[in-house]
């Protein structure tokens, strides 16, 4: 009978060893101060282009949240929709429009009378609270609206982000969506 010992002292084979490290060093500002920046730098600073108005800085926060309803709509067929669903939920989604409109109107006033010097930091933390306040009319919507028009089987079928804020049980915080679409 042949024994073997697999001690490492015993044997010259070794069993290969290696350590990996992983390491992520961001250097660029953060996107909330860039979004800032892209907005606001335009005819401020000396910096070349003409300042956003308000309507242009609402357009520009509208991108903040995805088109739900748009989404909705664009798979009638696939979720069984009846006409007086859709004309539901799109008369549902003009209401729910003016609303967001209305909650980015007042802070692009502000953004848009600011003077060529202001202070960035204050105005992120206000902004990101903005932006989560808008998630939370837009999981609201979902969870009032929704269950008016939809049922209950049309509700657990909703797609992407529409299902997302339906399902969110909680406020949702910490997300960012940048999109050129409308409000």
């Amino acid at each position: 009978m042949i024994r073997s010992c697999t001690r490492p002292t015993a044997t010259t084979f070794r069993v290969p060893f290696r350590a990996t490290l992983d390491v992520r060093i961001d250097f660029s500002r953060d996107g909330e101060a860039q979004q800032l920046d892209r907005i606001l730098n335009p005819g401020r600073h000396g910096n070349a282009g003409v300042r956003l108005d308000s309507a242009a800085i609402i357009k520009r926060y509208c991108g903040n949240l995805p088109n739900w309803y748009s989404e909705i709509l664009s798979l009638t067929d696939s979720l069984l929709l009846t006409r007086d669903q859709v004309e539901g939920l799109r008369a549902s989604q003009a209401e729910y429009s003016k609303r967001i409109m209305a909650h980015w109107g007042s802070w692009a006033n502000e953004l848009a009378g600011l003077p060529d010097h202001y202070e960035v930091a204050d105005l992120v933390k206000r902004q990101n609270k903005l932006i989560n306040d808008a998630w939370e009319i837009a999981r609201q919507e979902t969870h009032t609206e929704l269950p008016k028009i939809l049922t209950p089987i049309q509700l657990k079928l909703l797609p992407g982000n529409a299902g997302f804020l339906f399902k969110a049980e909680s406020p949702i915080t910490g997300v960012r969506y940048f999109s050129s679409a409308s409000c």
